[in-house]
């Protein structure tokens, strides 16, 4: 339990820290990079909250199931978790990470600003958005967990943003409460979503769970995540 406080403590003292950059394996067969380790406490994640948004997302490094994660439970919420990180598309065309949902908002609507709460979403930021005061929206490949209205592999435009692109990994309940792995393409996930090859390195890591449109409660975990480099796209 000390290791869990230890590893909590330096993953959610953000404004204490700077950012740390996290670069991609050269383009070798078969080659790997943790970009996300629960386990791993040097790596420092900021807790980014909104102004407009009354309360924060919790979230919390736990054991769930003999695996440490970080639990997301929405609190009427909206807030993230992101760092640096340097990935190169076309050396490492492809993401792979474990999730985990226990409860997901039944009601939600990914194409509707009244609804446009996700259980569980990991983004990847192509090019440098810089600070929150200077924020510049760049093109976003979100991976999300939500419910069966939208259908896996679905592309659905952000009713906010015009650059963000939400990719339907999950969808509904059928494998809530067991850990799943995915592996994803980010080459075809952007060309799919934008039309055309991404043209900048992978610059950030979000991790996001909401709900405060919804107010439904909504429970997720996150666990390794890390990307492939030179298997082909």
């Amino acid at each position: 339990m000390k290791r869990c406080a230890l590893v909590l403590t330096l993953l959610l003292s953000a404004c204490a820290v700077s950012e740390k950059l996290f670069t991609s394996l050269p383009g070798e067969s078969g080659s790997s990079q943790v970009l996300f380790d629960p386990e791993n406490p040097v790596q420092h994640w900021l807790h980014q909250r909104f102004p407009q948004k009354e309360r924060d997302t919790e979230y919390r490094v736990v054991f769930r199931e003999g695996k440490i994660s970080v639990r997301a439970v929405g609190k009427l919420s909206a807030s993230a978790l992101y760092q640096r990180i340097d990935v190169d598309p076309n050396n490492c065309p492809f993401l792979e990470w474990e999730w985990r949902v226990e409860t997901l908002q039944e009601s939600a609507d990914l194409q509707k600003k009244d609804t446009d709460d996700v259980a569980a979403s990991i983004s990847l930021i192509f090019g440098d958005p810089g600070f929150l005061s200077d924020f510049k929206f760049k093109p976003t490949v979100r991976y999300v967990w939500t419910n069966n209205g939208a259908r896996v592999n679905d592309v659905i435009e952000n009713p906010y943003i015009n650059v963000v692109r939400s990719v339907v990994v999950q969808s509904g309940t059928i494998n809530a409460g067991t850990w799943v792995t995915e592996r994803r393409n980010i080459v075809e996930d952007y060309r799919r979503a934008f039309g055309e090859r991404p043209k900048e390195a992978v610059e950030r890591l979000v991790l996001f769970t909401d709900n405060d449109n919804t107010k439904e409660p909504v429970e997720a975990y996150y666990g390794k995540i890390w990307s492939l480099c030179g298997t082909g796209n």
